[in-house]
């Protein structure tokens, strides 16, 4: 009974192992937060920082990766996101919670419309339409100055003045730190739930042959609203982060230009479509490592950046096209393959030692 239970917790947790990964992710990394193993300013450098390009990046990551569907309006709708935000707090007055519920359910609702135009066009004729949308909002941005400042921009700050209320405790950039953690975490983990789930492989379905979707059942139309509904959602929260990450926070119309979407988009064929683990690998290649090493190298070329990425996207696309993450899958089975030669081996040299025919089962002395 004990074994058959063993048998079963064992079968569990290995089924389970990415949600416990990616548990363990969020708790390593708000363990550096809290015990002071690094500074703020140095864990923002290592990663914190770029969390909000990480969880939009997931949003790009189920769009284009399970849906099949090419948007380059990430920017117009991050944009939303963070002006929103704003505005309900600074100007209006209302609370974190309810400033990120009423901007995230707009930008759903964007998106939705957005979605209605997936269903009329496809591949990049929708790629260019989503972008006449990101670039129709930069220019309201540019030019509602009522709500967004214009080309001014307008200043973003923390989300709480104290921590619980208590006004001996003050709300600083380590708690909002550890807050965009949490949500990146709970962010990973209900994309990996979604991947799994019926609506994760309609998708993939949708993905490999819309005939073949509409052959099995599936509603090409539903799916596609679902799609671009998540993936606003997911750049909604990542605009909400930009505007409240801290006090020198700071939104421009000139942040939300094309370069940002593609910039999304390269994250995500770098590190790998289809690939919650990828996307944060492209994340850290393309932001993290840039803002800590390349930039500092690299400062005398004009648009480094620009030709980075470039690069990048046509070195993966030739030599992995599965992205990073597909390099370290290769790798993880090279290495299994290789402990399982040793391990042959070692047992073929015991049973020649041992007198036994390793081919025939018996001995190898016919006496």
């Amino acid at each position: 009974m004990q074994t058959q239970y063993k048998n079963k917790f064992t079968a569990l947790f290995w089924r389970n192992l990415p949600y416990f990964g990616y548990a363990a992710f969020g708790i390593v990394f708000i363990a550096l937060v809290l015990l002071d193993v690094f500074s703020v300013s140095q864990v923002a450098l290592l990663g914190g920082n770029h969390i909000p390009y990480a969880i939009a990046a997931l949003g790009i990551n189920l769009l284009l990766g399970y849906a099949g569907l090419v948007s380059l309006g990430t920017a117009g709708f991050m944009g939303l996101g963070a002006y929103l935000t704003i505005f309900f707090m600074v100007d209006l007055n209302w609370s974190f919670i309810m400033a990120l519920v009423a901007s995230v359910t707009f930008c759903v609702i964007v998106g939705l419309l957005t979605g209605f135009i997936a269903c009329r066009v496809s591949g990049w004729y929708l790629a260019i339409a989503t972008l006449a949308i990101a670039e129709m909002l930069r220019n309201i941005f540019s030019k509602l100055k009522v709500i967004t400042g214009g080309d001014e921009g307008k200043a973003g700050r923390l989300p709480f003045k104290y921590l619980f209320g208590n006004e001996e405790v003050p709300f600083t950039e380590k708690h909002m730190l550890i807050l965009m953690i949490i949500v990146l975490t709970i962010i990973m983990i209900f994309t990996l739930r979604l991947f799994k789930s019926y609506y994760g492989r309609a998708m993939l379905t949708m993905n490999g042959s819309e005939p073949a979707a509409q052959t099995m059942g599936v509603n090409l139309t539903k799916y596609r609203l679902l799609a671009f509904a998540i993936n606003t959602a997911y750049v909604g929260i990542a605009g909400v982060f930009y505007a409240t990450a801290s006090n020198t926070a700071f939104v421009t119309p000139t942040k939300w230009l094309l370069f940002l979407s593609l910039n999304l988009f390269a994250v995500v064929i770098i590190g790998g479509l289809c690939s919650i683990s990828g996307t944060l690998i492209g994340t850290f290649i393309m932001y993290t490592l840039v803002d800590m090493w390349l930039k500092t190298l690299w400062q005398g070329i004009e648009n480094f950046i620009y030709i980075l990425s470039g690069v990048l996207i046509i070195v993966v696309s030739v030599f992995w096209p599965g992205g990073i993450i597909a390099l370290f899958i290769k790798l993880k089975f090279a290495i299994i393959k290789w402990n399982y030669k040793r391990k042959a081996k070692k047992l073929y040299a015991k049973m020649q030692a041992a007198g036994m025919n390793p081919m025939g089962g018996g001995t190898s002395n016919e006496n």
